[in-house]
């Protein structure tokens, strides 16, 4: 790409510099100028000039002071420097004037075809260093490029990953086939552990890509820590690692490695001195209860990985043969959530937000739940992730604002017109417009003041673009408030809390559960509590299960709290009950 060359006039007479300004501009170039040297120094530091023209008698500074101080600016490179002047000088001035970086001696009045040539001449000197300066770059980064590609396939041919240098799945898989055939011949046992890093796309889309590999690597060097010399860990996917654990009396020894992972990855890994708070999922398959080859233990391994994830974040799951039935499970479920048996079965059911102080209800959060007549009570966590992952969230999102929304209106003309109310939108689909629109008119035709929602989106999706911000900026202009989900998970938003368009933050559960015994995890709350309270942003605390937890987060400005230990998610009749006068308990 080319780059505008740029020059400098300097002269105490404001005619000549519109005179030579005048000339000049007929060049491709950026042109500059200066009534005195002190003017022309500042320039000078701001701007890198392929020439300037200077005239030698100058208010302040002569043109001589002048250009030995643009001398020690341009330390790393030489500028030429043309000395105009309005009379002859001595031998003994042209050479002061050469020792002050002078190129060139002109005298007025200066001849325009002259000063238009040389000042051309310079150009095309600057613009072939700086192509050439270019190609150098340009072969450089090509060179750089090439290096990294042959050392990823180096490693990769070595049987290492590019990103981690661990074992990579093809070494892994040959490491494994060698264990196997050692504790046949020798009747012993081993266990593989299957690790997924938990909810890591939405790591990834906080924190970006670069710093989401670095937190891989600090994975890795911290599982690395937790095993034994004769153990062997691989990368085998982007947020997947393998662990051989060889050599084991018995399988129970498997999970104490597992249990002592789980607790280490709570405590956080640092990444450019910031905390970012992980926990993972583990499948453990042994030899030979689970399988005699490699391909059974790693698909009895993956089954018990699926289960854990299911269970949720920061589980461990050993297989059992009752496991591989879930594989066709999935199967089934995604053909449901296909047709429209689906929304028939659905059902919401309401969690209470409490003021922390007073304890009295401040909003309602509708969740969604699925009675399936085929499969029974399905969770959230296993059918949700499964429709985000087919494309099939839109209408069950459009569904709970739909039902939610009608709920909502009922309680507030009972009587309800102190509660707010509130639901969650799909990370999938809160940055469509068309989506976006038409939540906006369900809510708006329900009759329900707009004042009197809130909508909870994920973090990630507030720091997406311009574009998306403006989407919940009309959203807001309607009345309706917006509060960020799960914030916090990735510590990556502190900085850019007061840009987005947001009423109030949900601390994400992970950090509130414990937060009152892990001290980690008592600083970073600490700091988004005093943060939002100095935003004028309400603070919410989601899975307050414990009063330790309760208290420390009153006790640090929480202004709202929701979770098991202050009630369990009810039904619309439960809640109805408790407003009218009944005792409204609904496990």
């Amino acid at each position: 790409m080319k780059q505008s060359a740029s020059i400098l006039l300097v002269d105490d007479n404001q005619e000549s510099l519109i005179a030579m300004t005048h000339l000049l501009s007929a060049l491709d170039v950026q042109i500059d100028t200066a009534e005195n040297g002190v003017k022309a120094i500042e320039l000078a530091q701001k701007n890198r000039y392929c020439v300037i023209v200077l005239d030698v008698k100058l208010p302040k500074l002569d043109g001589y002071q002048t250009a030995l101080k643009i001398r020690e600016i341009y330390s790393e490179y030489v500028t030429p420097v043309i000395f105009i002047s309005g009379q002859n000088k001595s031998e003994s001035d042209i050479a002061r004037g050469y020792l002050s970086g002078a190129v060139d001696y002109l005298i007025k009045p200066v001849s325009n075809s002259v000063l238009l040539t040389k000042i051309k001449l310079f150009i095309d000197i600057y613009n072939q260093k700086f192509n050439a300066i270019s190609e150098l770059k340009n072969e450089l980064n090509e060179a750089k490029v090439n290096l990294k590609d042959n050392l990823e396939k180096l490693e990769t041919a070595v049987g290492l990953d590019a990103l981690t240098s661990l074992p990579n799945r093809k070494q892994f898989l040959s490491e494994l086939a060698k264990i196997i055939s050692f504790c046949r011949n020798q009747e012993r046992v081993f266990s593989i552990l299957l690790i997924s890093v938990d909810n890591f796309k939405e790591l990834n889309e906080k924190l970006g890509y670069c710093s989401a590999n670095q937190v891989l690597k600090s994975i890795s060097l911290i599982l690395r820590g937790q095993l034994r010399h004769e153990d062997i860990i691989a990368r085998l996917g982007d947020d997947e690692f393998g662990i051989i654990l060889a050599d084991i009396e018995s399988h129970e020894d498997s999970a104490s490695v597992s249990e002592q992972i789980c607790k280490t990855l709570t405590d956080g890994v640092y990444i450019s001195d910031k905390i970012i708070f992980t926990t993972c999922s583990i499948g453990i398959a042994g030899y030979p209860n689970a399988g005699v080859t490699g391909t059974q233990l790693l698909d009895s391994a993956d089954a018990a990985l699926y289960r854990a994830k299911n269970k949720g974040k920061n589980n461990i799951q050993y297989y059992t043969d009752s496991l591989s039935k879930q594989f066709n499970r999935r199967a089934l479920i995604e053909r449901v959530l296909k047709s429209d048996i689906l929304i028939k079965e659905l059902n919401l059911v309401y969690q209470t937000i409490y003021d922390i102080n007073t304890r009295s209800v401040y909003s309602y959060e509708a969740l969604v739940r699925w009675n399936s007549f085929q499969f029974g009570q399905v969770t959230p966590n296993e059918f949700l992730p499964i429709a985000q992952s087919i494309g099939e969230m839109e209408k069950i999102d459009l569904w709970i604002i739909e039902n939610a929304c009608h709920q909502f209106a009922k309680w507030y003309y009972w009587g309800m017109t102190d509660n707010m109310f509130s639901f969650n939108l799909s990370h999938q689909y809160s940055f469509d417009s068309s989506f976006m629109k038409a939540a906006k008119d369900i809510i708006i035709s329900s009759g329900l003041p707009p004042t009197k929602i809130q909508i909870d989106v994920k973090e990630s999706d507030l720091m997406k673009n311009n574009a998306q911000i403006a989407l919940f900026d009309e959203l807001r202009e309607v009345g309706l408030r917006i509060d960020i989900d799960d914030f916090g998970a990735g510590f990556t938003s502190l900085s850019k809390l007061h840009e987005m368009p947001v009423n109030g933050i949900k601390l994400d559960k992970g950090l509130v559960h414990s937060v009152s015994e892990n001290k980690n995890k008592r600083l970073v709350v600490k700091a988004i509590l005093s943060l939002s309270e100095s935003l004028g942003i309400k603070s919410i605390a989601e899975g307050v299960e414990t009063a330790e937890d309760f208290e420390f987060l009153k006790d640090h400005g929480c202004a709202l709290a929701q979770g098991f230990y202050l009630s369990h998610p009810q039904s619309a009749r439960s809640i109805e009950s408790a407003y009218l006068g009944g005792n409204g308990n609904d496990e």
